[in-house]
């Protein structure tokens, strides 16, 4: 048990409406926002904003994220920072979910080719998951 060892993934979506940037008289919907969090260091190790639901692949985009190098993310929104500054470039041992995303084919075929466990919290019991 340590930093790495265990990931909680949750989705949310935000409370603002977005408009398009080409008439901003269209709205084009809310977001959904995927944290992805180590549950050891309470270091938020991935994220992703998009606008379909709450999916697989939204899902998958924020533990790419999560594996991913930080100093180029950054990069790519205008932010300089070091790698010391936000070390989280690892696949976990274990994701820990809600039953949402990480219920269903999909997942057993992906993951397990990473040799990553995979964790649901039971039904109605969202305190299990009490980090993200």
């Amino acid at each position: 048990m340590g930093p790495g060892s265990r990931y909680q993934i949750d989705a949310t979506v935000a409370d603002v409406y977005l408009v398009s940037a080409y008439n901003r008289n269209w709205i084009i919907g809310r977001p959904v926002v995927y944290v992805v969090i180590d549950v050891f260091s309470r270091m938020i190790t991935g994220v992703y904003v998009g606008l379909e639901g709450p999916s697989w692949l939204g899902m998958m985009m924020a533990l790419v994220n999560a594996a991913g190098d930080k100093v180029k993310f950054c990069a790519e929104y205008g932010i300089e920072i070091a790698e010391e500054e936000w070390l989280a470039h690892h696949v976990p041992d274990a994701i820990l979910g809600d039953r949402g995303e990480l219920a269903g084919k999909k997942v057993e075929t992906s993951i397990s080719n990473l040799g990553i466990r995979i964790e649901n919290a039971a039904p109605y019991r969202a305190d299990w998951k009490g980090l993200a």
